[in-house]
């Protein structure tokens, strides 16, 4: 069974800001024989509702989503794909950016206080996630709104009580905490992006716990209870409806069954699963699977990854999951040294690739940026040139005042040019680039040259990649290039090319044919499918 991309014109007429494009379930041959979903908010919005059908039916197809948690909400930008280190360390690695990407809201900030919430760069980046045809995701770690000091602090049983309690300064803190999530929510909405919405994961932790909202001061009741006040007073204030509630208990916690808010609360449920040792999960029995199966909700691996001083292989997740536990519609796994590309001391994670590759993924398809220069960002990108003192070095410039020449957003990678003879290269590229590009067709970028520049003509431009322990040159074609609003498209077709999965270095080379050449360079929306 295919799937495929397409259009939600149902979602697009709702929301006129942008055309929604998301992956849903689609033969034919499946139609008629697809189990229904309904959204517990009765006001979802018709994409809301296809997405949670299409994760719902996505077992049958014998697919899952992968998935990889991108950041917390004051760390990452709003460059598309890339705006988060670990998304773009990811592609890096592997070839594949993941199908859905998880960011969080918190309150690192202003830890100290019971109010605050931050959702900083988190709305704007899944924004341009989801506008690339991902699912994305929104966790949330809420300072204690009894006291403040972060997440972690613990409550007490009367404090617990005072939380659920209307008129005291708890429940006027969490509410106020509550209300700027609803209006995080609702930036994303009135872009047309459905969310994930996956608040006070690991309830069922006990003693301790990881955080206020589990641990001993805590009984399910309590927490179901917390739950279900949050969802109205969230969902009350949606104005686009845009969100699926994802509960997400602990494998390694208490019976995840006492601390169910209820068929009404949850659309998905979940499992938060951490190996503590080399040989534990997947290969160790993943207990309460069966559990968070039984509220019949859709349901995903919110997140794997390991905990300890060992090196963890990634690459027994597909099969297990294929063969285990083929009701999960997704997985998505943790980043850092917990994650697939993780080191912890001399312990390094293996099984990335294996992971983003398996036959059954669901990875974000199309054409990806790789490099957009946005922000005054380089995105590792550098200079070199085979005249010494011709070329200056290389940053990223803002056509704010249309002068300099982006082609997408509002920034491109520039150096100038001093006197380069003909012949002579100047060089824009990612050197130790260290990326799996196996599977991928194409190439391409953007190039153009200032107004200003002596002579107007005689440039050209070619991309080019290195490939293989001896970082072999293969090179697209050399294209003329003038200044113009657009820009001049480069485009490289790796068919054919070898050890397309160990490319060292990209980049693009200007060249000048006829006569010595000054002024300014660009390249910009270095782009890959």
């Amino acid at each position: 069974m295919r799937l495929r991309w397409v259009l939600l014109f149902a979602a697009a007429l709702l929301f006129s800001a942008m055309p929604v494009t998301v992956i849903v379930s689609a033969d034919p041959a499946s139609a008629g024989t697809e189990t229904q979903f309904t959204p517990v908010d009765p006001q979802a919005a018709p994409a809301t509702a296809a997405e949670l059908n299409y994760l719902g039916n996505l077992p049958g197809t014998g697919r899952f989503l992968t998935g990889y948690f991108a950041g917390w909400s004051n760390t990452g930008s709003s460059s598309p794909l890339s705006g988060y280190q670990d998304i773009a360390d990811l592609f890096h690695a592997t070839g594949e950016y993941p199908g859905l990407v998880e960011c969080d809201y918190n309150g690192f900030g202003n830890p100290s206080s019971p109010t605050y919430v931050d959702s900083g760069s988190c709305d704007s980046y899944l924004e341009g996630y989801w506008g690339h045809g991902g699912v994305v995701e929104v966790g949330f770690h809420p300072n204690n709104p009894v006291q403040g000091g972060g997440y972690a602090t613990g409550l007490t049983a009367a404090q617990v009580t005072e939380l659920r309690t209307s008129g005291t300064a708890a429940y006027a803190n969490w509410q106020q905490q509550l209300t700027a999530v609803a209006a995080a929510l609702n930036q994303l909405g009135a872009a047309g992006v459905t969310v994930i919405f996956r608040p006070l994961m690991e309830m069922n932790e006990t003693g301790s716990g990881w955080f206020w909202w589990n641990g001993s001061g805590w009984t399910g009741n309590d927490y179901a209870a917390v739950w279900q006040q949050m969802y109205a007073t969230i969902t009350s204030k949606l104005t686009y409806h845009n969100v699926l509630w994802d509960w997400s208990p602990d494998q390694d916690g208490a019976d995840p069954a006492a601390y169910y808010p209820g068929a009404a609360y949850v659309d998905i449920t979940g499992l938060d699963v951490y190996a503590l040792s080399a040989s534990g999960y997947p290969t160790k029995s993943i207990s309460n699977y069966a559990k968070v199966l039984e509220p019949g909700k859709p349901f995903g691996f919110n997140e794997i990854g390991m905990q300890g001083s060992f090196s963890y292989d990634f690459s027994r997740w597909p099969a297990a999951i294929a063969s285990t536990y083929p009701k999960a519609s997704f997985f998505l796994s943790w980043n850092g040294s917990n994650g697939s590309l993780g080191t912890n001391g001399s312990y390094q994670n293996t099984g990335g690739r294996a992971l983003m590759n398996a036959s059954q993924d669901v990875n974000l398809t199309g054409s990806h940026l790789i490099a957009g220069f946005e922000g005054g960002s380089t995105d590792g990108w550098g200079d070199w040139t085979s005249q010494s003192g011709a070329m200056s070095s290389a940053w990223s410039v803002s056509d704010a005042d249309g002068t300099d020449r982006a082609s997408q957003g509002q920034y491109a990678l520039k150096a100038n040019i001093t006197s380069l003879n003909p012949g002579q290269q100047a060089i824009f590229n990612d050197y130790g680039f260290y990326q799996d590009l196996a599977g991928k067709t194409e190439l391409s970028a953007t190039v153009n040259v200032a107004s200003w520049n002596q002579p107007a003509t005689g440039m050209t431009a070619q991309l080019y990649v290195r490939t293989g322990s001896s970082g072999t040159w293969h090179s697209g074609p050399a294209v003329p290039v003038t200044n113009s609003a657009a820009g001049t498209t480069l485009t490289m077709s790796l068919s054919g090319i070898p050890n397309l999965d160990d490319v060292t270095e990209i980049g693009v080379v200007f060249v000048p044919t006829t006569t010595a050449a000054s002024g300014a360079l660009y390249v910009d929306n270095v782009t890959i499918q």
